[in-house]
């Protein structure tokens, strides 16, 4: 009896030995890792470079939480692009006409022309009163931008449910609070999280005006683990605030009062993270430098350098387990079909007008850049 126990014993330890290790760990519960990306402007340019080297060591983050610039980048990976894609997208996009309001001249409403490029600055009448708008760029070309990009999740409303769990951060500039957005439109939310106060203007959500979250929190590594993280990838392109020489202008002083509070979360948000990986020493471009793409990537280059061994010791310690499987982003059918079409903010005398001049009805088979020049006709009508 005793010999049979013992041969029994040897057996299933040489079975035991002899099963791959991800068989023997399949069980057990798997480290959950967060991505952590903060705001910077066009520094957060920067951020694809630790998506690439991701994708290429096979770490796979759980979860993504990111602010401004890192909400825009975070997005995008949690929405199923590659480290590879959003590099392209970055070399694509045009930036100066990005963050500009204005139209082409062949766009301009005929009965507008005349006045087009006559003024430096234009301001509406509302009641014989200029209105002056709450930040200088407007934001039409970069929404257009992020419904195109998002196009491919549009139905999932519920971030947990991308193919990584996301959030972003936005801050309320009535209650002076910190917004956590997980849930509704990604385009919105992100459009949200990225509106630098007095440079972009304020996103309303769910009854509340939001800007950057930068101002409350730019490094939200707490959000993170809220969503389930037990290890944390925190990539920083902010550095919080300027120093005493480098506030040299009008501009320095507005956005470091601005940031004033984000920077003592900063602080301690950076103390909770596992991995750091510090860009900013890198850097040497401005939050609104985008045409600095190539410098800025090399500054990332040089960040995940210093943290690349940290990162391989992650990978390592990760292969002993299930690799979960990403869903990546499928190529977007080129032509819609249009169910409703939502008038807000137009006059009931001009509604017939502005459909007229839309171009389009419900059951409509359009594509996107139809839409967006039917958009920009009616934006040229000046309404």
């Amino acid at each position: 009896m005793f010999k049979k126990s013992v041969l029994i014993l040897l057996l299933t330890i040489t079975l035991l030995v002899s099963l791959p290790i991800t068989s023997v760990y399949s069980q057990a519960q798997k480290p959950k890792i967060g991505l952590v990306l903060s705001g910077g402007g066009a520094k957060g340019i920067a951020h694809v470079r630790i998506l690439q080297v991701l994708d290429s060591l096979g770490i796979v983050p759980d979860y993504i939480a990111g602010t401004s610039m890192g909400s825009v980048v975070g997005a995008l990976y949690a929405s199923g692009y590659t480290g590879n894609q959003i590099d392209s997208l970055t070399k694509l996009i045009e930036w100066h006409t990005l963050f500009s309001n204005s139209l082409t001249f062949r766009e301009i409403n005929i009965e507008e022309k005349d006045e087009f490029g006559r003024y430096i600055y234009e301001l509406p009448l509302k009641d014989l009163s200029p209105q002056f708008p709450l930040g200088l760029v407007e934001g039409q070309h970069i929404e257009e931008l992020l419904a195109t990009l998002f196009f491919p999740v549009n139905g999932i409303t519920d971030f947990n449910k991308l193919p990584t769990p996301f959030l972003c951060v936005a801050a309320d500039i009535v209650k002076g609070e910190p917004v956590i957005l997980n849930k509704g439109s990604l385009a919105a939310a992100v459009r949200a999280s990225m509106s630098i106060p007095t440079v972009f203007s304020p996103v309303r959500i769910d009854g509340k005006l939001l800007v950057d979250g930068g101002v409350f929190m730019n490094l939200p590594v707490t959000y993170c683990r809220d969503m389930g993280a037990d290890y944390i990838i925190a990539v920083d392109v902010g550095g919080g605030l300027y120093k005493e020489e480098e506030l040299a202008s009008a501009a320095t002083m507005l956005v470091q009062t601005t940031f004033l509070a984000g920077n003592i979360s900063y602080q301690q948000e950076k103390a909770k993270s596992d991995i750091f990986v510090d860009v900013v020493k890198h850097l040497h471009s401005g939050t609104m430098d985008f045409e600095d793409g190539v410098s800025i990537m090399q500054s990332g280059d040089k960040a995940v350098k210093e943290s690349m061994k940290d990162l391989v010791d992650l990978s390592k310690r990760m292969k002993v387990f299930p690799k979960r499987q990403v869903k990546r982003i499928s190529y977007v059918q080129n032509k819609y079909r249009l169910q409703t079409i939502e008038l807000d903010g137009i006059s009931e005398g001009n509604k017939e007008f502005v459909l007229n001049r839309f171009g389009w009805k419900s059951g409509d088979l359009v594509n996107r850049d139809q839409i967006t020049g039917s958009v920009h006709k009616l934006l040229g009508t000046r309404l």
